[in-house]
């Protein structure tokens, strides 16, 4: 997850950053001997930050993946009427 964090902080907001790193020392503060429901609820934050890294390489791959979708031109399809005449 730290390696994932600073591959990718260039694409997430300050907050979305700290909120992230802030679960991070959490988790790595919590005590693998500590009650299974305090287990479950860091994994899940872990999760959760996961996702949200996800997203922000999601949303930027997305806008400049994008337009290429879009480029291609009328050019490239063949109208089979104007063949025929």
């Amino acid at each position: 997850m730290t390696k994932n964090l600073g591959e990718h902080s260039d694409k997430l907001d300050a907050a979305t950053k700290e909120e992230i790193q802030k679960v991070i020392d959490e988790a790595k503060k919590l005590d693998p001997n500590s009650d299974v429901e305090a287990l479950k609820a860091q994994t899940q934050a872990l999760s959760n930050a996961a996702m949200k890294i996800g997203q922000a390489m999601y949303q930027n791959k997305g806008s400049s993946g994008g337009s290429q979708a879009d480029n291609t031109t009328d050019a490239e399809t063949v109208d089979h009427d104007d063949k025929k005449k």
